[in-house]
């Protein structure tokens, strides 16, 4: 889909005319976006598609060779990916492990936020830009005060958020950590 996106993709015309999906979403990454929210370079949206493109081929192999040549329980050959439904330990250590991953990720967003050419900001002056953040939102009182907003009337609830400070560091860094730290219960 990314790489139909690419193929397609008409930079006179901006991306919501177009129909587009994924490349906003890796505009707001940072990735191939100038000055105003112009797209300059559409080869990192291309490295993108490319990417998945090989990585579901990898999966995709890998489920086919496990249903036809594999093993037919994994509890043979490989007893830590083995499991049973009613096994309670079991679906927690695994439940628990993607949480982590998930957390992962976020953290990654963060860091790329952070340190690794920062990520879109509408709010810019100019028309918005690429910029790193430089001073990230950790304070829960103002990360929860959205939550405690009244979604009626004026206030605005979860979408009264306006600065990429409090997204970056709100939602992102406390993921990382529920995550992450708060999940690791699940490993017992």
């Amino acid at each position: 889909m990314n790489l139909f996106e690419v193929a397609h993709f008409v930079p006179e015309k901006p991306m919501y005319e177009q129909g587009l999906i994924l490349l906003p979403h890796l505009a707001t990454l940072g990735w191939g976006v100038g000055p105003g929210g112009e797209v300059i370079d559409t080869f990192p949206y291309f490295v993108s598609g490319v990417l998945h493109l090989i990585s579901s081929a990898v999966l995709g192999f890998g489920g086919i060779y496990h249903a036809l040549l594999g093993p037919e329980t994994l509890e043979e050959s490989f007893p830590f990916f083995g499991y049973v439904w009613k096994d309670r330990n079991k679906m927690t250590t695994i439940l628990g492990i993607h949480l982590i991953l998930l957390g992962i990720g976020a953290f990654l967003l963060v860091f790329k936020a952070l340190f690794f050419g920062g990520v879109y900001d509408t709010w810019a002056p100019g028309g918005g830009d690429v910029r790193k953040i430089t001073n990230v939102t950790l304070s829960p009182s103002i990360i929860l005060g959205y939550l405690l907003k009244s979604p009626f009337g004026g206030e605005g609830w979860i979408v009264s958020v306006d600065d990429l400070e409090d997204i970056i560091g709100g939602a992102r860094m406390d993921r990382f950590h529920l995550y992450t730290w708060w999940n690791l219960a699940y490993l017992n």
